[in-house]
């Protein structure tokens, strides 16, 4: 038995050699491999995939080659705390692997992603230049000429991400129209900051309504297309648990201080702020005119 015990031994992985040439020099190359595709090819995902596949079955070889070696080292040896010094190098090896494996990963899901977007974008006329949110919430586009931006759709948080840049990078903008129900109050003001900072005309082409109507109340010139209306209602938190510390009347007037701003009438302001909340009220154009809402038919 001893024989053959000295012979298994012998046969066995050295612990020199699983530490450092098929432990740290090898981890050391895949690193090296992760770190030159995040540099050079950071928007391809094949290479990523084969990469962490690759990767998988390496780190799964070094680990059971070093266990191995590490056993036959202690039982020949008994130096248990050298072991313990490898096996914390190869953890953090483990740690900066999963990292690199992290963002691989994320590299390929973007990828796909992206893939999926323009799968599903169906509209490639060659007279829009157009930048699109989630299915069914908001489309915004903005005409050949750079004039005229258009937002379709609900004022959905995060949209300002994407309409900001739109509108920065458009030194010909003029126009601003909107064809919104409303939706997410704050975005509706940083709408309205950047309607007042560039200057920028409003008009709505079909109905503009609740928070809607701080972006086009921001318009130098305001206006209405034929049949195109504008839905007030007095202000109120339906979704409490969404905007917790949130409190009606405080937005109220903070909103009804930009109104006045804008030079509406004080009698109609008092009217939008007070009226029924289970229904929109929806202005004569002439009401509208009236009142400053909007500044010619």
């Amino acid at each position: 038995m001893s024989a053959i015990n000295t012979y298994a031994e012998r046969m066995g992985p050295s612990f020199s050699s699983a530490l450092w040439v098929t432990g740290l020099l090898l981890r050391l190359g895949m690193i090296g491999v992760f770190i030159v595709l995040l540099s050079f090819a950071s928007r391809t995902a094949w290479p990523f995939a084969l990469i962490i596949i690759a990767d998988l079955f390496v780190f799964a070889y070094q680990v059971v080659r070093f266990v191995n070696a590490a056993s036959l080292f202690y039982n020949d040896t008994g130096r248990f705390w050298t072991i313990v010094g490898a096996s914390v190098g190869y953890v953090v090896a483990g740690l900066v692997t999963f990292v690199l494996w992290f963002q691989a990963f994320m590299v390929v899901d973007a990828a796909l992603s992206g893939n999926r977007s323009a799968r599903t974008t169906t509209d490639n006329s060659p007279s829009i230049l157009e930048t699109r949110a989630p299915p069914k919430r908001f489309r915004m586009h903005l005409s050949l000429d750079g004039r005229v931006l258009t937002y379709d759709g609900i004022m959905s948080s995060g949209m300002m991400n994407e309409l900001e840049p739109l509108m920065s990078q458009s030194p010909d903008l003029q126009q601003i129209t909107l064809n919104s129900p409303g939706g997410n109050l704050y975005e509706a003001r940083r709408f309205a900051q950047r309607v007042l900072q560039y200057g920028l005309d409003t008009h709505v082409a079909i109905e503009c309504s609740s928070s809607c109507l701080l972006a086009f109340t921001a318009g130098a010139n305001r206006t209405l297309g034929p049949g195109a209306q504008l839905g007030f209602h007095r202000y109120g938190l339906d979704f409490k648990q969404l905007m917790p510390y949130a409190e009606a009347d405080v937005e109220r007037l903070q909103d009804q201080r930009f109104f006045e701003q804008q030079q509406i009438d004080s009698r109609f302001i008092e009217r939008y702020f007070q009226d029924d909340r289970r229904a929109l009220w929806y202005p004569h154009k002439n009401e509208l005119l009236d009142a400053g809402i909007i500044t010619k038919r």
